[in-house]
């Protein structure tokens, strides 16, 4: 059996982290919230305000252990590496694939697939649940586009395709909307025009901050894509890795407490048909965003951190 290097997560204010003997130790006021052993932890990502010795810090530097960094908003400030633990050949192969057109194509083009593959999968789920004919519908046109990709010769071809399965994916994605102060006519953003738009925006900005920061913990530039052009300070592999997920985590998410009424109209709060929601809104969204991010990781993942594992797939292993 092969034991697998995990990312141990410290998100508890005012906890101490401490090293005895070869293990190390979360604390919070003289009481032991766990311990791991050293050998098993690849990076230590401290997420708010904690206390840890110059000598713990050492030791864990000299296991080979990153120590990572981020804000209380989810930030990241920066890491600790190890002498000699930094793998150049990561963001080599990355910026390498990123200025080779056949490289960076075929990348492109596996995301596209992969998210109209997962749209499809999604409407083919509930036309199933539901037995709507329309919605099964669109999920067969899916199919047609996934096989049309291997047509595709240039990234504006691939774009055009993306494009047009998405309209056809939120066509099907809108009839499954039970509530009807949720109805909606289709993808609208900056600003989101109605209720369900707006969760659908607050959910992939919160998945590609976690994208954002899996990136840095993965040693991958979150800035250097495939299928998003460039633009200053657009994290356009994050971007990239993201639209997989959308469906996966957040589309499905926003249905199904949309349909449940998890989340109702009195979660929110409506200024000249701008629609904002209110903290006790977000709340809810969080808890049930933070519980779906575990289920899909634990599906896929031995890790707790969004898509390390993914990422390097994605990135390093296609080509």
């Amino acid at each position: 059996m092969i034991e697998v290097e995990q990312t141990l997560f410290v998100a508890k204010e005012g906890a101490y982290i401490r090293i005895k003997g070869k293990r190390i130790y979360i604390t919070y006021e003289d009481q032991n919230l766990a311990s791991f052993p050293l050998i098993k932890i690849r990076d230590i990502v401290i997420q708010a305000p904690v206390q840890i010795s110059y000598r713990a810090l050492s030791e864990i530097l000299n296991a080979g252990i990153n120590v990572i960094f981020f804000n209380t908003r989810g930030r990241y400030l920066g890491k600790l590496e190890p002498v000699d633990s930094s793998n150049p050949f990561v963001k080599l192969r990355q910026s390498r694939a990123a200025f080779n057109p056949t490289e960076s194509f075929l990348i492109a083009k596996s995301i596209v697939k992969g998210k109209i593959a997962n749209c499809k999968n999604l409407l083919m789920k509930h036309s199933r649940n539901t037995g709507n004919l329309d919605v099964y519908e669109n999920a067969n046109r899916l199919t047609e586009f996934i096989v049309g990709l291997e047509k595709c010769t240039t990234l504006d071809e691939l774009r055009g395709i993306e494009g047009i399965s998405s309209r056809i994916y939120f066509s099907g994605l809108t009839k499954l909307i039970k509530q009807s102060g949720f109805r909606t006519k289709g993808r609208s953003k900056r600003p989101p025009k109605d209720r369900f738009n707006t969760l659908l925006s607050y959910g992939y900005a919160i998945l590609l901050k976690d994208i954002i920061n899996s990136c840095y913990i993965a040693g991958l530039d979150p800035y250097i894509g495939y299928l998003h052009s460039y633009k200053y300070n657009r994290p356009a592999l994050a971007l990239d890795l993201m639209e997989e997920w959308r469906p996966v985590v957040i589309d499905s998410l926003v249905l199904s407490i949309v349909n449940k009424k998890v989340i109702t109209e009195d979660d929110f709060e409506t200024n000249e048909d701008i629609h904002i929601i209110t903290p006790s809104g977000r709340k809810k969204f969080l808890e049930a965003y933070n519980t779906k991010i575990e289920t899909k990781i634990n599906e896929v993942l031995t890790d707790k951190t969004l898509g390390v594992l993914l990422l390097k797939f994605k990135v390093l292993l296609q080509w």
